[in-house]
């Protein structure tokens, strides 16, 4: 047995030993500095890079030479990051950290979202376009469709500068007669549109799906495409706060080269001598050379934009949040125009164990002052020899006479005597709950609401704007709507694997009821107050002129689900179901089925494959049936009206009943059925990403007014009918090169798209019938939609003998010359002949971004190619029986001036004077094909260094120009604009013109 003294030594030593360890210990976890670099693969400085201690609140930024210092436990794990890098962890230690970060180039493990499920990139199945978010917000726009343009193949947008605007946006062509609009989904809610009352700038992605396999999970409203956005939440890390501001001015990109007043008499006066007219006594008796009013410039003028936004972000392991408010202007190019708007967005989540609980909720307020009339056709259509103001006319302004007769409207005086405005409070939000009890199984519950609250007020003072108007009192009219959405969602989802093979899927029902509620009133008999003005509310009104109101709902329950397997990332496959029901279609079709197959082969990951400058090769392809609502609520119903009086004999009138329509109880669902093959490729060590897609879609049971009914079934109109079919074909390409090797990086996009339509069917149109007639164009199966019809011409009758032998024997030298298809002796309906598409053959967008230290600057090119347009403008002011103004430029015909194309100045009534004016004709077609520099941007970031001084982590100033230039060889103001309709989509001249727009502004983070 031991000795008590050696007993007592080996207790001592031992006591020594854990002191000793205890002590190291401590120092092992007292915090300590450690610094360190951090550098590009090509040795450059990552300035503005973030080091965090793992698990800790506790980061910095590294200065202007990359470095970092960090107070840091030794042996704990810092984490560095920066944007367009993959982050990077290592162990603090007493020595320097050096560190290379990769660039973030293989974007093929991005997570991708394709509705109620995220994959990965490249494990897509179906066609799928993914926005970049940056490019898109380097442009000044109100809505997201506007910043969409020229960023993903297969998606048209066509734009709008009026403040408040929206931009029409379609995915893949016309499938429908009715509605052509993409269905929205944000943060998991189903919404009517990312309309302009919504915040861009909190969006953190956006994926467009394109074709059956993709979008089929959303069946009865996917048939137009669906744009899935996911807005900002808050990541991991102390508290983030971001500002950024920027404020523009806009322009009108181009004006008219019109007369002046002295210019117009003399050209004015010569055509009503030329056609034996006593000319108008403003141009000739009466002219005042003192009234010289230039309509263009009184109507326009140099608006602005403002666009002001602050968000807070951050988190921990168990939370995160992200709160953001912003405020946006814009003053439009025509006065008396504007568009504000004020929002705020609050998203939170919440994680404990197997559950999580978070929501996303926006709130906005808007305000629009839209323009009045037709402002960009009324600039032409109005004469410079009347006056803007004319105290002798009711409300005082110009506006025409006996003296100076006009089709036209002032549009000062319709924008100054006829005041709207619309108010609209939104909320769109949802909550959720998920519980995973298992890594590879989690059930969600998803509760959304959006409801808006709108207030239209038009009051119209007293005055006209038009010549020979009808005398009308000043009146209010003032209505309020509410709608109200709500939907419940439940979904499963699946994610499981084994070896070489995974499985993942998603199953839920949804429940959706939606609910719309208007009233308004109007009344007349407003008096001007002393100061001038009118007291704008209903009370003041002396008599009722009209009171109503009506409400809509509908409610729809869908079933749903989704399976996607992979074997070893060489096969995979898909399926898609869904099955919808809604309140809004006939007792009989009440319900679909929207059921899509897709496969891919990834070639690159087979054993035989050898091409070592190939990162990844997959090819793919789907079938499947998409649905599409153009509808509102009973639309299969009958319209009964209660108002009718009828008078038997000597008794008084008695109430009656009449149908005003007829119904269809057997309206259905629009479909569209889609193939799609595509290719994605990556290239040289992954510098080289794209993919080709090829499509071919078949809409059928479209919904179409144009059928005819006999009048004596009842009612004062068609009914809609599944009558139609439209077909869509195209390819699509997408391809991108990324070069971040060197000190100047650049990465440049192009995307390109083809497509091209034809009608099917049109029903039962009549006996030998096959087309419907809009305006200047046609629709005729087996053509494209909305072809322009009408009369070709050929030149100008330069002789007598030329009349002669020709259908136009009225006609005279200098007059038009028509092409007559029947050689009867005359110019005839008959005559007339397709003369053009309005459909581009190719549209492009080319992204190019490039930085070098500090520096960095982008360009946006968008364009349009082989279409035809009509030019209304110019239909008007060179159409002389129009009385308008004219062009500066315009070179008439006469006999010593017979090289030209623009007939012999005459203002008559004779038929050969009337059909030199005639609109239906080639001669205002142009070539529509146009480039458009979209946006070119410049900025400067700003260095670390001498941000740290003021407690600032980034910071970016920027100037950028936006529709600086178009090259085109039509001569219309913009011809990028949204058309009349579907039918008349080439008809371009009166809209709004995109604004030219010079912006600076500052983003920065602290």
């Amino acid at each position: 047995m031991p000795s008590p003294k050696r007993l007592l030594n080996c207790f001592c030593q031992t006591l020594f030993l854990f002191i000793v360890l205890l002590f190291s210990s401590l120092l092992a976890h007292a915090q300590q500095p450690v610094k360190g670099t951090l550098r590009s693969p090509n040795g450059e400085p990552l300035v503005g890079a973030t080091v965090t201690v793992k698990g800790t609140n506790k980061s910095v930024t590294t200065n202007e030479k990359g470095e970092f210092t960090i107070d840091a436990p030794e042996g704990s794990t810092l984490v560095f990051s920066y944007i367009g890098f993959l982050d990077k962890e290592a162990k603090a230690k007493s020595t320097p950290i050096n560190e290379i970060l990769s660039p973030n180039d293989g974007t093929l493990n991005d997570a991708v979202v394709i509705g109620y499920q995220t994959v990965r990139k490249k494990d897509l199945t179906g066609a799928v376009s993914i926005v970049d978010i940056n490019a898109s917000k380097k442009l000044t726009a109100t809505t997201v469709g506007e910043s969409l343009q020229g960023l993903a193949a297969g998606v048209t947008v066509r734009n709008t500068g009026q403040p408040g605007g929206e931009a029409a946006v379609e995915i893949r062509g016309i499938g429908s007669l009715l509605s052509n609009n993409p269905f929205y989904v944000i943060d998991g809610l189903p919404a009517t549109n990312a309309n302009r009352d919504f915040n861009a700038n909190d969006i953190e992605s956006v994926q467009i799906l394109k074709d059956a396999s993709a979008a089929a999970i959303y069946g009865a409203r996917a048939a137009n495409g669906v744009i899935i956005i996911t807005t900002k939440r808050g990541k991991d890390g102390p508290l983030k706060v971001g500002f950024s501001a920027k404020y523009g001015i806009q322009q009108v990109p181009k004006k008219w080269n019109l007369m002046d007043a002295t210019q117009f008499a003399a050209t004015n006066k010569l055509a009503y001598q030329n056609g034996g007219v006593t000319p108008m006594a403003s141009v000739s008796t009466a002219f005042n050379p003192a009234i010289n009013t230039d309509w263009q410039d009184a109507i326009t003028r140099t608006g602005a934009i403002q666009d002001y936004d602050l968000s807070f972000s951050g988190g921990s392991k168990t939370s995160s949040y992200f709160i953001s408010g912003n405020y946006f202007k814009s003053l439009g190019t025509v006065i008396n125009n504007d568009y504000d708007r004020v929002s705020l967005r609050v998203n939170s989540e919440g994680r404990k164990g197997i559950f999580k609980i978070g929501e996303n909720l926006g709130i906005y307020s808007s305000h629009e002052d839209p323009v009045e009339g037709t402002p960009f056709i009324d600039m032409v259509r109005m004469l410079p020899v009347i006056p803007i103001k004319d105290p002798a006319n009711p409300g005082g302004y110009g506006y025409g006479s006996d003296k100076a007769v006009t089709f036209g409207t002032n549009p000062v005086a319709i924008n100054n005597l006829r005041q709207t405005d619309y108010s609209n409070v939104r909320l769109r939000g949802n909550t959720y709950a998920e519980i995973e009890p298992f890594k590879w199984i989690k059930y969600r519950f998803n509760l959304g609401l959006e409801t808006s609250f709108d207030h239209s007020k038009v009051f119209r003072k007293d005055g006209n704007w038009t010549y020979n108007q009808a005398t009308e009192q000043p009146f209010l009219n003032e209505s309020r709507a509410q709608s109200l959405h709500l939907l419940t969602e439940h979904t499963l989802n699946l994610n499981y694997a084994v070896k070489k093979h995974r499985i993942d899927g998603v199953a839920g029902f949804s429940y959706e009821k939606d609910r719309y509620e208007q009233m308004g009133a109007t009344k007349t008999g407003y008096t001007l107050q002393a100061d001038g003005s009118y007291f704008q509310v209903l009370d003041q009104g002396a008599n009722n002129s009209f009171i109503g109101g009506y409400t809509n709902k509908w409610s729809a329950y869908s079933a749903f689900g989704r399976v996607n397997y992979n074997y070893d990332d060489r096969y995979l496959l898909s399926g898609t179901f869904r099955r919808d029901a809604d309140s809004r279609f006939g007792p009989n079709n009440k319900v679909a089925y929207f059921p899509s197959y897709s496969a891919a082969w990834r070639i690159s990951n087979e054993s035989f494959f050898h091409l070592g400058w190939v990162n990844d090769l997959k090819i793919r392809g789907s079938y499947g049936t998409l649905g599409n609502i153009t509808i509102g609520p009973w639309q299969y119903l009958g319209i009964i009206n209660p108002n009718p009086r009828y008078v038997f004999g000597d008794n008084n009138p008695v109430q009656g009943s009449t149908q005003t329509n007829l119904s269809n109880p057997d309206l259905k669902w629009e479909s569209k059925k889609v193939t799609n093959i595509g290719i994605d490729f990556t290239l040289l060590d992954n510098r080289i990403s794209g993919n080709i897609d090829y499509y071919k879609s078949k809409s059928k049971d479209v919904l179409t007014y144009d059928v005819p009914f006999p009048w004596y079934l009842g009612g004062s109109g068609n009914p809609p009918v599944n009558a139609a079919s439209l077909q869509n074909t195209g390819v699509e390409l997408s391809i991108n090169y990324k070069n971040n090797q060197h000190k100047f990086k650049y990465d440049i996009g192009l995307n390109v798209t083809t497509i091209k339509n034809k009608i099917l069917a049109l029903g039962n149109l009549g006996v030998g019938r096959t087309y419907v007639q809009t305006g200047l164009t046609r629709t005729e199966v087996g053509r494209s939609l909305g072809e322009f019809y009408g009369y070709k011409t050929a030149g100008i009758f330069q002789s007598a003998s030329e009349v002669a032998s020709s259908d136009q024997p009225y006609a005279q030298p200098g007059d038009i010359r028509f092409v007559s298809n029947k050689k009867d002796g005359d110019l005839t309906a008959d005559d007339r002949q397709y003369l053009g598409s309005p459909w581009p053959k190719l549209e492009t967008g080319l992204n190019f971004n490039a930085s070098y230290k500090g520096f960095d600057a982008s360009i946006q090119l968008y364009g349009l190619f082989g279409r035809k347009i009509y030019n209304t403008i110019y239909s008007i002011i060179d159409r002389v029986v129009d009385n308008s103004n004219y062009r500066t430029n315009i070179n008439p015909w006469t006999p010593s001036n017979t090289n030209t194309n623009f007939p012999r100045l005459v203002y008559g009534s004779a038929r050969s004077v009337s059909e030199n004016s005639r609109g239906d004709d080639d001669r205002w077609l142009e070539n529509g094909s146009f480039v458009k520099v979209r946006n070119v941007q410049v900025a400067y970031n700003v260095p670390a260094g001498m941000l740290k001084r003021i407690g600032f982590a980034n910071a970016r100033i920027y100037i950028s120009g936006q529709n600086l230039l178009t090259f085109t060889g039509s001569n219309v103001i913009d011809p990028d604009i949204v058309g009349n309709n579907f039918f008349e989509r080439g008809v371009v001249g009166g809209g709004y013109p995109s604004s030219r727009i010079f912006t600076a502004g500052i983003q920065c983070g602290f």
